[in-house]
């Protein structure tokens, strides 16, 4: 009896203090800047200023009141960089060594399921790719 019933209680106990980390801002939903949602990053909040790569879109959105649109394109007035692809990376940016560096965001609990929501326009022989990228930090 004593066995059952300590059993039952970390059971509830382990239901009622676990709790699920959830992706910030992961439908887009809130911008406080109209250069990047909250919580994610992109060039244009990298650089300070629109290039037209991502954007807010409050017409494609199927959650909440908004979306991201993001689009590859050449920058005008810097034909050097050629194409770039847009990006919406989670967590922060450093722009320290000249070229931005997408820092990523801890992310400490281990979800089995993801999903993503989108909308695909190609233009001619376009494709496109969807890139999650998992690193495992080291604890000492």
């Amino acid at each position: 009896m004593k066995a059952k019933f300590t059993l039952v209680l970390v059971l509830l106990l382990g239901v009622l203090f676990s709790n699920a980390q959830q992706v910030p801002n992961s439908s887009f939903d809130t911008w406080t800047s109209p250069l990047a949602p909250d919580d994610w990053s992109t060039y244009e909040s990298a650089f300070g200023f629109s290039l037209g790569l991502s954007a807010k879109d409050t017409v494609d959105k199927v959650v909440g009141p908004a979306s991201i649109s993001i689009k590859s394109d050449s920058i005008p007035g810097f034909p050097s960089y050629g194409v770039l692809s847009g990006i919406a990376s989670l967590g922060g940016v450093s722009t320290a060594g000249g070229a931005p560096e997408f820092l990523g965001a801890p992310f400490t609990y281990r979800p089995d399921t993801l999903f993503v929501l989108y909308k695909y326009v190609p233009a001619g022989a376009d494709t496109s790719v969807i890139v999650f990228g998992f690193l495992k930090a080291l604890c000492y």
